[in-house]
């Protein structure tokens, strides 16, 4: 789906290459809605494990790799996800450490 048209810019351009955000909405504005919610979910990264040592290990390496990472927040979802038993919210305040977290930790256990 093309996220800006004045910048022929897709989602799957902004999957590639995050910092295209910035060129979006700097000529008419109209997809500026569309980046808002682009810029939301793509600041939190979702990962599914019963192992909390693995979620240790993820949350440690943003500690020391990703200066604007903000904290984890562990769910409790075996009741609504049968395959998993934790879904782990990983926050982060900019693009380009939410994007630097999901190349180096891009497993199967990554959502999105």
């Amino acid at each position: 789906m093309i996220v800006c048209i004045c910048n022929n810019i897709s989602e799957t351009d902004l999957a590639r290459d995050p910092q295209l955000i910035t060129q979006c909405g700097t000529q008419c504005g109209s997809c500026c809605p569309l980046v808002e919610q682009f810029n939301q979910q793509s600041l939190t990264v979702y990962v599914t494990d019963s192992d909390y040592s693995l979620f240790e290990e993820l949350h440690t390496w943003a500690q020391q790799c990703c200066s604007s990472y903000e904290g984890i927040k562990i769910k409790n979802v075996s009741d609504i996800m049968p395959n998993c038993n934790e879904l782990a919210e990983f926050r982060f305040a900019h693009l380009d450490d939410a994007a630097l977290f999901r190349l180096r930790w891009n497993k199967s256990q990554l959502l999105s």
